[in-house]
């Protein structure tokens, strides 16, 4: 049986405002991860009854899915529950495996690579208090068809596609 099970090659790259683009969405084991690389971030579509987590970033200044770099040594799931309670202050009661990633980004002097991404999803705890912090300047729950203006379109694609 081959690792892949189900690619969602989109016709057309979906663009972030970082120039960053999302090619395909691989539907895999969570186990077959070890089958691609790199794969160097994790990402998790955590929601409750109101809505969908978004952070507002505060560098870029623009409504995201809590996310982010694995560290060495971290597994995506680890990197994917510390990054969501880092800029969000939230907590899970589960996180459950959603699929593999795959991302085009841009390098250094006009050349471009190619990344790997884990993607989570979770129902969020109850009455868990927002910490502003570096990363995050204010957190907020959507729905996917009423998502603020200046959602990064990547995780926007996500969210419509994984509700």
């Amino acid at each position: 049986m081959s690792a892949v099970s189900l690619e969602w090659a989109l016709p057309q790259p979906i663009v972030n405002e970082r120039d960053e683009r999302l090619v395909s969405v691989i539907d895999i084991d969570e186990t077959a991860l070890h089958a691609f690389s790199p794969v160097t971030f994790a990402l998790v579509i955590a929601r409750d009854a109101a809505g969908f987590l978004l952070v507002l970033n505060s560098r870029r200044r623009v409504w995201e899915l809590p996310g982010g770099l694995i560290e060495p040594g971290e597994s995506a799931r680890e990197c994917a529950l510390r990054e969501l309670r880092e800029e969000s202050s939230q907590r899970v009661s589960t996180l459950r495996w959603r699929a593999l990633l795959l991302l085009d980004l841009p390098g250094h002097a006009s050349a471009r690579r190619t990344e790997y991404g884990a993607l989570f999803c979770g129902e969020l705890i109850p009455d868990v208090a927002f910490v502003r912090n570096e990363e995050a300047d204010e957190i907020g729950l959507w729905q996917p068809d009423a998502l603020p203006t200046r959602t990064s379109a990547i995780d926007a694609y996500l969210l419509r596609l994984f509700r």
